[in-house]
């Protein structure tokens, strides 16, 4: 399927593009890293500091003499590619956000191969497991690459870090008070009894929306991270796009045999993908949310597009909204800003669409619950590390079951390996939030991925791996919040009428990926 050179040379281009948009300014590593002493450079975002430092002295504790340094860089994810280009004072361990430019680095000799980390056994309270059989099978597997593309044996390059979900965070104490004041269709709600439980559908989540309008006291539905956040909607529309569409295979309640299926797409046979009905109808249940007739945004916090992520945060934390868009990490970001000690805050399973009638069924015939994992959040070692053999050690160590427990309740979020907190610490006290969070995760039957989960590794496509288009293609997550507010998720993707519809854009673009990547 590939010509290999053609390919190294596509590889070689898009380096360099990186090189020309990745900013050299930031926090650098500082000092020459030492010869005997641990260096790890991280993200420290909402999982903090404390449980890396706990880790670290854990395991100095364990092995004496030991020493290590922490530096904690809010730009690592993406300064990261500029260190492994310049060689020069590397960190042992990074800690970073993700990139999708991993698979080039690897190409390109700057990451070192973890086999040794997956092949080796961690105790567990099952007894000892190799920690690639102790990963999610899914989330394993896509941290797994040639070295070249088309030769070789596929090793595994990355770690994965922390597998936060991504749902609706809302205000149970805000929820409990609020009376239903419409009937939503499919709906069985008595008018004038309060809510006891969040909606379990978009068209319940639409009713739940002008109740707490009606209660005429200042609190909106949502508080929305429009300034730099738009792309925390596609989290969700992937959700709603995999109820419709299927997860591994096409539901064939909504859509026909050889449509394919969402983890289909992300494999990206041809550009056909792009016209798959589920992406329109995600886009679709946003539009219900928060676009009114006249195009104008409804059921949300005023000045949205002036909010960060961080903003829209404090604003639900101060009790102005019920609902947030949020992550397992979230409620650590936010507790510093809750105004009302009785506020109790949650973490919500992603409701389905429409009615629910259609989403996607399990086997036994039930509904398939189904909720976004944000796993691109990765650890590697640098090729060029001083210390590899001590840092490899290291994360093995970070990978035992006890290690893994302490990271959970020290941040709030899991990591995506084989163990239950809920069960291996019954006697813990969880605050409410992470509790909540920890039932999403274990009462989920699919956590996503944006990944081709349902190939094996000498299925994946080069497109996937090298060039990693999102489900709006070449249209930026921005242009297409901007245009709901005037075009339905069909007229969108795929309109005659709209000549910048993301199929045709895409399409055009898809034909020189292929061309680059030597495919026939």
């Amino acid at each position: 399927m590939s010509k290999i050179k053609k390919l190294l040379s596509a590889v070689l281009a898009v380096i360099l593009s990186f090189s020309v948009v990745m900013s050299v300014t930031g926090c650098a590593t500082t000092g020459r890293t030492q010869k005997g002493v641990l260096t790890i450079q991280y993200f420290e975002g909402g999982y903090g500091t404390e449980w890396l430092e706990y880790a670290a002295k854990k395991y100095q504790e364990e092995n004496p003499g030991f020493q290590y340094k922490l530096i904690p860089d809010s730009t690592i994810t993406n300064q990261v590619y500029t260190y492994l280009k310049s060689g020069q004072n590397l960190a042992d361990i990074y800690m970073t956000q993700g990139s999708t430019a991993w698979v080039e680095w690897v190409s390109l000799g700057y990451i070192e191969n973890l086999e040794s980390v997956y092949e080796a056994e961690v105790d567990t309270s099952s007894g000892k497991r190799k920690i690639k059989d102790y990963l999610d099978p899914d989330v394993m597997k896509k941290n797994y690459s040639q070295r070249i593309y088309g030769q070789g044996s596929h090793y595994p390059w990355m770690l994965p870090w922390a597998s936060p979900v991504i749902s609706f965070a809302y205000n149970e104490t805000i929820l409990l008070s609020t009376k239903h004041t419409v009937q939503p269709v499919g709906g069985d709600f008595k008018i004038g009894e309060y809510w006891t439980q969040p909606p379990q559908t978009v068209n319940e989540l639409v009713a739940y929306c002008s109740d707490i309008l009606a209660r005429n006291d200042g609190i909106k539905p949502f508080s929305l991270p429009f300034a730099d956040g738009m792309h925390w909607l596609e989290y969700f529309m992937s959700v709603w796009w995999a109820q419709y569409q299927g997860v591994y295979e096409e539901n064939l309640q909504t859509v026909k045999e050889g449509d394919g299926s969402y983890y289909d797409f992300y494999n990206f046979e041809s550009a056909e993908v792009w016209k798959q009905v589920g992406i329109q109808k995600a886009i679709d249940q946003w539009r219900t949310l928060i676009i009114d007739e006249k195009g104008d945004w409804k059921n949300t916090v005023d000045n949205i597009t002036e909010h960060s992520v961080q903003e829209a945060e404090r604003i639900f934390a101060r009790g102005e909204s019920a609902l947030v868009l949020a992550g397992s990490f979230s409620y650590r970001e936010m507790q510093q800003y809750v105004t009302n000690d009785e506020y109790v805050f949650k973490m919500m399973s992603m409701p389905l669409f429409d009615d629910g009638t259609k989403a996607m069924k399990n086997e036994d015939g039930t509904t398939a619950n189904i909720n976004y994992s944000m796993n691109d959040e990765t650890i590697f070692i640098p090729s060029g590390a001083v210390n590899k053999d001590l840092a490899k050690e290291f994360l093995i160590y970070l990978c035992s079951e006890e290690m893994l427990l302490d990271f959970t309740k020290r941040t709030g979020s899991m990591r995506p390996f084989d163990y239950n907190p809920l069960e291996l610490l019954p006697d813990y006290e969880w605050d409410t939030y992470t509790k909540s969070y920890l039932d999403l995760y274990f009462e989920s039957d699919i956590l996503l991925s944006n990944y081709p989960a349902n190939k094996k590794l000498d299925e994946i496509s080069p497109i996937y791996l090298y060039k990693r288009p999102t489900m709006f293609g070449r249209t930026t997550t921005a242009s297409v919040i901007n245009d709901m507010r005037t075009m339905t998720g069909e007229e969108i993707m795929v309109g005659e009428d709209n000549p910048n519809n993301v199929y045709s854009v895409t399409k055009k673009y898809f034909n020189t990926w292929k061309t680059e990547l030597g495919i026939e």
